[in-house]
C-alpha cells in the first residue's frame, strides 16, 4: 500500500504523527510526503530513510503520484477548506483524515473517508489498517463526492444564488 500525504510541513499538521503511525505498521506500507516548510528536517530524522519526501512538483507529476497511490492521510489539527483531499479524492483516493469540524464538512460526514481522533496514533494506525474493509465503497464515495466540488457546479451554484437574489 502507498500512502501519501500533501501538505505544509509544519507542526499543525502533525506530520509526525502519520510517521510514527506508518513506521508502527507491518508490512510497512509505503509513505509519500508531498510539501516543504520548516519540519522538513526534524520529520526526516524522525522518518529514518522510511519515508519519501517531494517538494516542488510540477501539477501534473502531483496529479500522477496521487493515481498511483492507494491512501490519502492528513493528520492536520488545522486546515482552512480541505483542497488537498478533495484533490487526492478526485485521484481515486479515500482519505484518512483527522476528526475534525472542516473534515467532516468537506466530506460531508465521512464520504469518502474515515476519520480518528486527533493527537491519538494508536487510532490512526488502526484506521488505516482498518479501512482496507471498506476500501472500494470509501474510494466510490470519494469520486462521488469530489465531482460535487468542481468548478463548473460552484459556478453554477453561486450565479443562481446571485440571480435569486437579484429579483427578490
Amino acid at each position: 500500500m502507498t500512502i501519501i500525504c500533501v501538505a505544509r510541513l509544519v507542526k499543525t499538521k502533525r506530520i509526525d504523527q502519520l510517521i510514527k503511525a506508518v513506521l508502527g505498521l507491518q508490512p510497512m506500507p509505503k509513505l509519500i510526503i508531498v510539501g516543504h516548510g520548516p519540519q522538513e528536517k526534524p520529520l526526516k530524522n524522525l522518518a529514518q530513510g522510511n519515508v519519501k519526501f517531494l517538494q516542488n512538483l510540477p501539477r501534473k507529476d502531483l496529479i500522477q503520484i496521487l493515481r498511483r497511490s492507494d491512501l490519502f492521510c492528513l493528520p492536520s489539527v488545522v486546515e482552512g477548506f480541505g483542497i488537498a483531499t478533495i484533490e487526492a479524492m478526485a485521484c481515486g483516493l479515500p482519505a484518512v483524515l483527522a476528526d475534525i469540524p472542516v473534515n467532516r464538512e468537506v466530506t460531508r460526514n465521512g464520504q469518502g473517508a474515515v476519520f480518528f481522533e486527533p493527537e491519538n496514533i494508536a487510532d490512526l494506525t488502526d484506521k488505516i489498517k482498518s479501512i482496507k474493509a471498506v476500501y472500494k465503497q470509501k474510494q466510490a464515495e470519494a469520486f462521488k463526492l469530489a465531482r460535487t466540488y468542481s468548478w463548473e457546479r460552484i459556478y453554477k451554484e453561486t450565479k443562481a444564488v446571485y440571480e435569486t437574489c437579484l429579483h427578490h
